[in-house]
């Protein structure tokens, strides 16, 4: 079975800069990618307003990518195809977001991000949601207990 976007001609660098211009779009322009070895993450900031107030959001999404992709060109056309998945996912919850299927934009925001917001935790490490509540939410399941705190006390 093919992966989505199995093949792409569009360089990763293309699809990095079409993401780019999505979150413009948006009216986000603090993004950044970091490429490491094996992964990049994307974090982007985006102040919404919510009960009269405007909060300060934090979006992480990490992806794993082949370690050896500027060397290897096999690895290389992989990295190229996850930066199209990229693109295209989040195009996808930017037009739900603003298709009219959520009551407002904020809802739709953090509905659409919510397992990729940042916070930190009580040791001032910086996590996603996803990473802060996926332990606990295991223990939860494991025991049939709901009264487990989920979330840590964060700043």
């Amino acid at each position: 079975m093919r992966k989505p976007y199995e093949g792409t001609k569009v360089n990763y660098i293309k699809s990095q800069a079409e993401i780019g211009k999505i979150l413009s779009n948006e009216g986000i322009y603090n993004y950044q990618f970091t490429h490491l070895e094996g992964k990049v993450i994307l974090r982007f900031a985006k102040e919404i307003e919510f009960e009269g107030r405007k909060l300060p959001l934090v979006v992480q999404i990490n992806m794993s990518i082949p370690k050896n992709a500027d060397n290897d060109k096999k690895q290389s056309k992989e990295r190229d195809r996850l930066f199209r998945v990229l693109k295209w996912w989040i195009k996808s919850k930017f037009e739900a977001i603003n298709s009219g299927i959520y009551e407002t934009y904020t809802i739709g925001f953090v509905k659409e991000f919510y397992p990729n917001l940042v916070f930190k935790d009580e040791g001032g490490r910086v996590n996603t949601l996803y990473d802060l509540l996926m332990p606990q939410l295991v223990s939860a399941i494991e025991t049939g207990r709901s009264d487990i705190k989920m979330l840590p006390d964060v700043e």
